[in-house]
C-alpha cells in the first residue's frame, strides 16, 4: 500500500497580513494600489471565500514591488499540525 505525501501549504493570509503590517498600510490602501476590492482583500487574509485567481495574486504582488513566487515564499506548515505564528510588533 502507498502511502500519501504530507499536503504542505502556506498561510497565504497571513503572509498578507504579514506584507501589509511592513509597509504600515491598511486594508483599503491595499486593496486600492492593488485594484481589489477591500472585500476580497479581507477574504483573503482571513483564508475565507475561494481561493485566488493568478491575476489578483499578481495584483497584489505588483502592489507590493515583488513578484508571487516572493509574496507567496514562507515556511510551509503540514496541514493537521499546530501551526505556531511568531507575534511580531507592526
Amino acid at each position: 500500500m502507498q502511502t500519501k505525501e504530507p499536503e504542505i501549504t502556506i498561510d497565504l493570509g497571513y503572509r498578507l497580513y504579514q506584507l501589509r503590517g511592513q509597509q504600515a498600510w491598511s486594508m483599503k490602501e491595499l486593496a486600492s494600489r492593488a485594484g481589489i476590492s477591500r472585500t476580497t482583500l479581507s477574504n483573503l487574509e482571513r483564508n475565507k471565500g475561494q481561493t485566488p485567481t493568478l491575476a489578483t495574486l499578481r495584483r497584489i504582488a505588483d502592489a507590493f514591488g515583488i513578484s508571487v513566487e516572493t509574496m507567496t515564499r514562507q515556511e510551509p506548515f503540514v496541514l493537521g499540525r499546530k501551526k505556531e505564528h511568531v507575534s511580531t510588533t507592526l
